[in-house]
């Protein structure tokens, strides 16, 4: 039954008592009918003497003769009006009660005989029927039913169904007086279930369930997380698909997920700390992919190549890659390992300026690592931006990494040389700091700090640093490497793709022809590599390099050697250019890829290392670009005072 049959059904059983009252005295009042036709007639009586008593001081004064007068109509009306109140009662009293019979099945035959046109009279209804009496008004032969009267066995049966219902929905609230649409309360009428305005379940007290199957999802959206799941109790076995989530009682898990033969295969340890297949995921290392993406300040921005000073914000080279950028370096000695995919920095950047504008790139890149080196102008700016508004910035950094599945790499800060008092005190603080939420979380810790400053002096080494804060390529390096002796342990064993063997375009992925450098037309002469300066060029052999080295040396010590291949691409395309490169000299040298015969023209870079000025020895270089629109050729330029370049290759990555 519904909620507000409840109301009905008690509505019904009351209307039904009341009309049941009436009936009875209805009755009773039509059995008083002759004392009322006794009453009527001696007022009328008493009317007519009050006339004639009013005719015999007819002499009195005029006033007096009126209001005889008018008493005397009054009295007549009184009159007529009883009598006819005398005759409806009369019929009433008149009206014979008759009975159903198999040969009168509705009563009104014997009614009918029995009154006189005009007459009422009334059949019983049977002691098991709803109704007690119908009332009929014989018209002309024909019986006319008027009304009916209730009985006892509808007032019983009302009466028991809305005790029944009260019964059965006792503590259901849903009056105007409820505060919720619809609410169950309890035996001293609190709230224990509701539904809101919105249609949301609700118990305010909590939900115990000794298990939960969902086997199809109707609902438009599902939530679950871990700290809803805490809030269930601990005995709730949570089944979805073939998964259970089942903590049982002296479990080593607050939660877990189990296979459908029990054995967990995730779960939560009671002190927090989340498990895979029966390992910390702090111990899942060496199974993540290699990719990194680099966020910080003008010691990260620095990387990418610029024609001007050393330390311009305008890198107009970009992407490509110069020496100064420790990035580089840390893919380098690598061998590849860790990769480079993209970096989003800003010279002279505090770490909440990082937190607004990178961060949000780095989560759109979606890397398996974010390499965060920031705080070094927040130490600059120290009085107008302090330690704690600093760490504040540099937490959420972290987190909004770790939300987007994003692990951070946290670096203290490298070298710093003229520091005040105050900024050696907040750069100290700052990097331990770091070093200790990295520890907290169980996140790569990079001292860049240790790898660049002069235990003696506290600043920068010797030679490694052009100004306070940049470091120079030796400088570079040498934060290449800290980042390789820490995240070389983090990684697979994953390399960029490389030229293998010597092949064709046609034959292969890579685009370049004789990449090996094998073929040659005549000594030292590798074929499909176009000439363009001279210079002394060999073709030599290195353990640390398949097929054969092109090594370009300048003639004159004022140009470049150079070589090129001109390479047929279609726009869109996903592309890698990888290669080792070895630099014999501080002067510049370049291996880079460009869509215009004039590389500088039009920011028309696609990858490579520009205005490269600093020893090396072999080392992997790897990166991807996208073939512009309206793009259909690529150079490839080789050039430089000492380079040694091998295994080049330009792929087309298959999209999967």
């Amino acid at each position: 039954m519904a909620l507000s049959d409840t109301t009905q059904a008690k509505k019904y059983a009351s209307v039904a008592e009341v009309a049941a009252a009436q009936a009875k005295e209805a009755v009773v009042e039509a059995l008083k009918a002759p004392v009322y036709a006794d009453e009527a007639k001696q007022y009328a009586e008493q009317a007519l003497q009050s006339s004639s008593e009013a005719g015999e001081y007819s002499t009195q004064a005029g006033i007096s003769v009126a209001l005889s007068s008018e008493n005397a109509n009054i009295a007549k009306e009184s009159a007529e009006s009883a009598a006819s109140s005398a005759k409806n009662a009369q019929n009433m009293a008149d009206a014979k009660t008759y009975y159903i019979t198999e040969s009168d099945p509705t009563g009104t035959i014997a009614g009918l005989a029995g009154t006189q046109s005009g007459d009422g009279f009334r059949v019983a209804q049977g002691v098991d029927s709803n109704e007690s009496f119908r009332y009929y008004v014989n018209d002309n032969g024909e019986a006319v039913e008027k009304a009916s009267q209730v009985g006892t066995a509808l007032v019983e049966a009302t009466k028991i169904l809305a005790n029944d219902v009260d019964r059965r929905t006792n503590g259901v609230q849903s009056q105007k007086k409820s505060k919720y649409p619809f609410e169950i309360l309890d035996g001293k009428g609190k709230v224990a279930l509701y539904i809101d305005n919105t249609g949301k379940l609700n118990s305010p007290g909590g939900a115990y369930l000794a298990t939960l199957d969902i086997s199809v999802l109707n609902s438009p959206e599902l939530v679950t997380n871990l700290a809803t799941i805490q809030k269930l109790v601990t005995n709730l076995s949570l089944a979805i698909g073939l998964n259970v989530f089942s903590p049982k009682k002296n479990s080593r898990y607050a939660y877990s997920v189990t296979d459908t033969n029990g054995r967990v295969s995730q779960g939560v340890l009671l002190d927090g700390t989340m498990e895979y297949m029966g390992l910390p995921l702090s111990q899942q290392i060496g199974q993540i992919k290699n990719d990194f993406f680099f966020i910080g300040d003008s010691i990260t921005a620095f990387t990418e190549t610029t024609s001007n000073d050393y330390n311009s914000t305008n890198r107009d080279q970009a992407p490509a890659v110069c020496a100064q950028g420790w990035p580089v370096w840390g893919e380098m000695l690598s061998q590849g390992r860790i990769l480079k995919t993209g970096i989003s920095a800003t010279g002279g950047f505090r770490a909440d300026q990082i937190l607004a504008t990178h961060v949000p790139v780095a989560v759109a890149a979606k890397p398996k690592f974010c390499v965060v080196l920031a705080g070094r102008n927040n130490i600059v700016q120290i009085d107008s931006y302090t330690y704690e508004q600093t760490i504040k910035s540099m937490a959420s950094i972290y987190l909004t990494l770790r939300k987007a599945g994003i692990t951070p790499v946290c670096c203290s800060m490298s070298a710093q040389s003229g520091n005040t008092d105050a900024q050696n005190t907040m750069r100290y603080k700052l990097n331990e700091w770091i070093r200790a939420y990295a520890e907290k979380y169980s996140l790569p810790f990079v001292d860049m700090h240790k790898a660049t400053t002069d235990p003696l002096t506290g600043e920068w080494y010797s030679g490694w640093n052009y100004d306070a804060s940049h470091p120079t390529a030796i400088g570079a390096k040498a934060m290449g490497q800290a980042l390789v002796d820490v995240m070389s342990l983090w990684v697979g064993g994953t390399s960029p793709r490389m030229a293998e063997s010597n092949t064709t375009p046609a034959t292969s992925t890579n685009l370049i022809t004789n990449p090996l450098f094998i073929t040659t037309s005549a000594t030292n002469v590798p074929e499909s590599w176009d000439v363009g300066t001279a210079g002394v060029v060999t073709l030599e052999s290195n353990a640390a390099v398949k097929g054969s080295v092109l090594h370009l040396v300048s003639a004159n010590g004022t140009n470049q050697a150079s070589r090129s291949q001109t390479i047929a691409v279609t726009p869109g395309d996903v592309m890698e250019f990888s290669m080792k490169f070895k630099a014999g000299t501080e002067t510049v040298n370049n291996a880079w890829v460009h869509y215009a015969a004039t590389p500088f023209a039009g920011g028309n870079i696609l990858a490579g290392i520009r205005l490269w000025k600093a020893v090396t020895d072999f080392g992997t270089y790897s990166q991807r670009f996208t073939v512009p629109a309206g793009v259909t050729s690529v150079f490839v330029s080789l050039s430089g005072f000492d380079l040694s370049i091998g295994q080049i290759g330009l792929f087309k990555i298959t999209g999967i």
